[in-house]
């Protein structure tokens, strides 16, 4: 099978231009070969391939889910990582906040406007790459 190197986004890649490097990437493999692939790691877990390459390959949101240790996270790892696709990884809990996710709020922007705006900057979603 095809080993792909890890996919590089310069700082000018726009979110379009990301987005057709991943689903062109993913489409050089068939979702019957990578399932065979991953199948030989991984067992029952056709849905969950479908799910990824699906998403993948036509840049739309993908959510996996399901009881904790069912292999949700290390099948969309091994997915990405086979296709050199860039992760960035946030764990989620009982007391994960938006900011989080989104970033902090904009302090200047509600101190000065009165206007609550979150800080996009510092979100995990501003970096390029698989969130």
């Amino acid at each position: 099978m095809k080993k792909f190197d890890t996919l590089t986004f310069s700082a000018s890649d726009t979110n379009e231009t990301i987005s057709k490097k991943i689903a062109d990437r993913v489409k050089e493999v068939s979702l019957k070969e990578i399932t065979e692939e991953l199948s030989k790691e991984f067992v029952f877990q056709e849905d969950a391939i479908k799910s990824l390459y699906a998403g993948c390959a036509t840049n739309k949101n993908i959510i996996l889910f399901g009881p904790g240790g069912f292999s949700k996270s290390v099948i969309t790892k091994a997915f990405l990582e086979f296709y050199g696709i860039p992760t960035h990884y946030k764990i989620g809990h009982s007391e994960s906040t938006t900011e989080d996710l989104l970033g902090i709020p904009n302090i200047s922007k509600l101190i000065n406007e009165n206007k609550l705006e979150t800080a996009f900057e510092n979100s995990m979603f501003s970096k390029p790459g698989m969130n």
